[in-house]
């Protein structure tokens, strides 16, 4: 059951990671067009990273919330 999840998100990260590159492929073609000008790529990039930061965040705590459980006997 376990390698079925993470082939899941696996799968489901694989969507994602397609999406930002078409997204970046794409802006050549969509600066032009959108208020934002050249200032879209720069906030682009900003989401992106703080998308990044809740699977570290879990990856990070997620020990501790197992330390936690072993502690209260669950």
């Amino acid at each position: 059951m376990a390698l079925v999840v993470h082939i899941l998100a696996c799968l489901l990260g694989t969507g994602s990671w397609v999406a930002i590159n078409g997204m970046w492929v794409e802006l050549p073609l969509i600066v032009p067009r959108v208020p934002e000008g050249w200032y879209l790529p720069s906030y682009l990039t900003v989401l992106i990273q703080f998308a990044n930061v809740g699977p570290l965040f879990v990856t990070l705590i997620a020990p501790a919330a197992e330390g936690a459980r072993m502690v209260q006997g669950h």
